[in-house]
């Protein structure tokens, strides 16, 4: 008889032990299921931030952005310019921008505080924004167009690769041969919602919130970056090309993917075909636009401010 007894004290005190055990790995388990929804949630929100690119969506318009800030104060080498590109675009819509018309493309609250920028890291945002929302191409207003045609190749032949950001690497300031250390903002080409454009955008707004001499000396901090040729090293304050900057540091983090959906054609081949055959002489450059026929035969030419200096493009070639 008293051995049936330990017999079933011994049997209930496995049976709650096993009970014990039991509720303390099913507690362990939700834990953990908990954990992994939390994980699968925030990868979900991640996936979401960072969609990528729908190419079966892909939308180029025929748009060409202008940007000058006050239409009153455009100097008369830049009206000569769009006389010039006026007569030559007939199949493209360009909508030539100054701060009054702004809002009719960009709502006011989207805008950062352009506060503590001069106009031209104004216009820096003001692209990538058209840009991102819209598509298109973006052409700064001192590039003279000889040849629409050229245009529209570059526009299909962005199509034909899915390009995400067509544009011009400057391989005289580029470092260390790498063609993403100076990629030029003057004149870029993106479909609409190009994922490359969005992470630029986002990537100078992030400079425009730290200022942009702090967003200086932070990414001077990664090795891996040669901003010699972008910032002036004798001044620390020096952050013109902090557009430049943002690209060349993002690019350290392109996919293959974006990689393959580039197209970057180099300056000194026609947009700074000129120049680079005057050896950057302003005083060669402006002969040529006043007399040489042949510069008629350079598709684009970009017109630097120092190029524009004492000259008005009047006896331009027509």
């Amino acid at each position: 008889m008293k051995k049936k007894y330990l017999y079933l004290f011994g049997l209930i005190i496995l049976i709650i032990l096993l009970l014990i055990i039991y509720f303390c790995c099913t507690r362990a388990y939700a834990s953990n299921l908990n954990s992994i929804s939390e994980k699968f949630t925030q990868r979900q929100i991640e996936i979401k931030d960072n969609e990528p690119f729908d190419y079966t969506n892909y939308i180029f318009p025929k748009i060409i952005w202008v940007y000058w800030d006050s239409i009153k104060d455009i100097p008369l080498c830049i009206q000569n310019v769009w006389k010039n590109n006026y007569n030559i675009i007939k199949t493209w819509k360009v909508n030539f921008l100054s701060n009054d018309t702004l809002s009719q493309y960009i709502p006011n609250e989207a805008m950062p505080s352009f506060k503590k920028l001069v106009i031209a890291q104004k216009a820096d945002w003001i692209r990538v924004y058209l840009l991102e929302h819209y598509g298109g191409c973006w052409c700064d207003a001192g590039i003279i167009i000889n040849d629409e045609n050229a245009l529209t190749r570059m526009r299909d032949q962005s199509i034909k690769q899915q390009s995400l950001f067509t544009g011009f690497y400057f391989k005289t300031r580029t470092s260390d041969n790498n063609i993403f250390s100076f990629v030029e903002n003057w004149f870029i080409m993106a479909p609409k919602f190009s994922t490359i454009i969005k992470l630029w955008r986002q990537e100078f707004e992030k400079a425009i919130n730290m200022g942009f001499t702090n967003y200086r000396k932070k990414i001077s901090k990664n090795k891996s970056l040669n901003l010699e040729k972008i910032f002036n090293q004798k001044y620390p304050r020096d952050t013109y090309l902090t557009q430049q900057a943002c690209f060349y540091n993002i690019s350290e983090d392109f996919s293959d993917e974006l990689l393959n959906h580039m197209i970057l054609y180099l300056a000194e081949d026609s947009m700074f075909k000129l120049q680079d055959g005057c050896g950057w002489d302003r005083k060669c450059i402006h002969k040529r636009l006043d007399s040489d026929l042949s510069v008629k035969k350079i598709p684009f030419i970009k017109l630097v401010t120092d190029d524009r200096k004492g000259f008005n493009l009047a006896n331009y070639p027509p």
